[in-house]
């Protein structure tokens, strides 16, 4: 249990704790089921008095749908046992006593790991326990409520569907990880897997301890706290962090070495963003100094690509889009993700060129794998999703567009369990768009007041939106420029525009005021001019 509980635990300080303790736990339990080889059919169970209600609602709505532990997975061959566990309580508004009823076919599993603990052990218990390790996957077969007891049954079994898909789409994570220490592993792992709240808690605590000050792992965490600001769009905080990174690398290496690679890629993916393509391309240019590693050469060439297609470049940033996959799929494992961000930017230049044809069979493509290959909510999943409806819309195919994002809405708020994510807002947002229906905004805006610090520069947009739709309002462009000031440096045209639109908003409403206040002046004289006559005639 108190293991599981660093899984969840937002404090970074256990994740750091157990880091080894968990690694080695997860070898054991793969070493002891190798060595047991058990091949039995058999049933376990494992009972629990806390599940959220919003998580058991999930769970009762994806009944034949595949359900994922995110840590070790205890059970009990007793059904006694699971019972006592589940701790049956009076009913309770948000959470509820559940029994997870789970069949084991060893014979039929090639890939799920788990452990009889007493037989692994030699010896008896009265627990009975047999421990799954992280990520076991199973599948829902039904769901009853036991009225009588007061709780939940789950009946499930153990299933090998998808494991080998998330293990392919481990594969290139820990491959490009490979060459980190284990202390920068698990914060960059959570970067990828889109805990940034945890990640940055977690880097934070590290550099706290540090022993000394030019310690070597020091540029390359303020690298990763520099990466983990430009997924979120705060890309004022994302250039500091860079900027320490380069003045720690400059002391601790020579500027041909290897580890000077990301820091010029995150450079020119900071300049990029900010819309000074000149600079980022002189930043990419840089990188080219170390093409003996393929991988590095593919991401630079790529990146390159985007800088062609905004400078309308399009025969040299398809060329170079092609050689970029063809350096991918020699690679073992395959890196899906990349070769989705491949047909991703095929399809942005074919767009660009107005050949929506071609673009369409890019962009399903890059959906198709975006699918198969990451998890549900994942950024690079949203961006598929909207690129596709901008598409459908361009095409003139409005209700397409919309019918397609419904859908994948419908989707995202069916299997996670937090409906406030930030992926959902973005999706209304992009429906918002779409429709020019102000009521998705409104929806959007819901979730970005509570999630800014996911994605600053969606919520700056959804605001400015919401000010388009509703003039009377100054408080949305307010915010909006509030949020750019924060993510972008003084100067940026981006501000002065917003600022402008403010200016213009404010003359408007002053404008308004003069002529309401003129108006009643007039009431007021014309009365004084009504009772001036009346008494005239008295």
């Amino acid at each position: 249990p108190l293991i599981n509980k660093a899984f969840r635990t937002e404090d970074s300080a256990v994740w750091y704790t157990f880091r080894f303790y968990i690694n080695d736990l997860c070898k054991q339990i793969q070493n002891a089921h190798q060595k047991l080889n058990k091949k039995e059919r058999f049933r376990v169970y494992r009972g629990q008095h806390n599940v959220p209600k919003q998580e058991l609602d999930n769970i009762i709505t994806n009944r034949g749908g595949l359900i994922s532990s995110n840590g070790f997975f205890s059970t009990s061959k007793s059904f006694i046992i699971a019972e006592a566990f589940c701790g049956i309580r009076k009913h309770e508004e948000n959470f509820c006593s559940v029994i997870f009823d789970i069949t084991v076919d060893a014979n039929e599993l090639k890939h799920t790991v788990f452990v009889d603990i007493d037989e692994y052990l030699h010896r008896t218990s009265d627990e009975e326990e047999i421990l799954f390790n992280i990520g076991t996957v199973f599948q829902i077969d039904d769901c009853e409520k036991v009225e009588k007891e007061g709780f939940w049954r789950i009946h499930m079994h153990a299933t090998d569907e998808c494991i080998e898909d998330i293990q392919h789409r481990m594969e290139p994570i820990k491959n490009k990880l490979s060459t980190i220490n284990i202390n920068l592993f698990l914060g960059k792992l959570l970067i990828d897997m889109h805990h940034y709240d945890k990640a940055e808690s977690y880097f934070n605590m590290i550099l706290r301890n540090l022993p000394e000050y030019y310690h070597p792992d020091q540029p390359f965490i303020y690298e990763y706290l520099g990466d983990l600001q430009m997924r979120v769009k705060n890309f004022n905080n994302a250039l500091e962090y860079f900027q320490k990174s380069y003045e720690l690398k400059q002391n601790l290496y020579s500027k041909d070495d290897q580890n000077m690679f990301m820091t010029y890629n995150h450079l020119g993916n900071y300049y990029k963003a900010i819309g000074d393509l000149k600079t980022a391309e002189i930043y990419y240019n840089k990188t080219f100094n170390y093409k003996n590693n393929p991988i590095n050469f593919a991401i630079t060439k790529l990146n390159l690509s985007t800088i062609f297609v905004f400078k309308k470049k399009y025969s040299k940033a398809r060329q170079m889009c092609l050689d970029v996959q063809e350096i991918f799929k020699q690679l073992q494992p395959i890196p899906h993700a990349d070769i989705m961000a491949c047909q991703g930017i095929l399809g942005d230049i074919y767009l660009k060129q107005e050949q929506y044809d071609i673009a369409q069979d890019f962009y399903l493509d890059a959906f198709q794998m975006g699918k198969t290959y990451l998890s549900i909510g994942d950024p690079r999943l949203i961006h598929c999703i909207c690129a596709l409806a901008d598409l459908y819309y361009k095409q003139g195919k409005q209700t397409l567009a919309m019918d397609f994002c419904k859908e994948q809405l419908s989707i995202h708020e069916k299997y996670l369990s937090n409906t406030n994510h930030i992926c959902i807002a973005r999706i209304l947002l992009k429906m918002g768009d779409l429709s020019n229906d102000i009521s998705y905004y409104r929806k959007a805006m819901e979730i970005f007041n509570n999630n800014m610090r996911f994605d600053y520069l969606s919520t700056a947009k959804c605001l400015m939106k919401l000010a388009e739709l509703d003039p009377n309002d100054e408080s949305e462009i307010s915010r909006a420029l509030e949020i750019y000031r924060i993510i972008y440096p003084p100067g940026h045209s981006i501000l002065i525009e917003t600022e402008k639109e403010l200016m213009k908003l404010r003359k408007i409403k002053r404008t308004r005021q003069c002529r309401v206040e003129q108006n009643r002046i007039e009431q007021i004289s014309l009365i004084d001019d009504q009772i001036y006559q009346t008494e005239k005639v008295e």
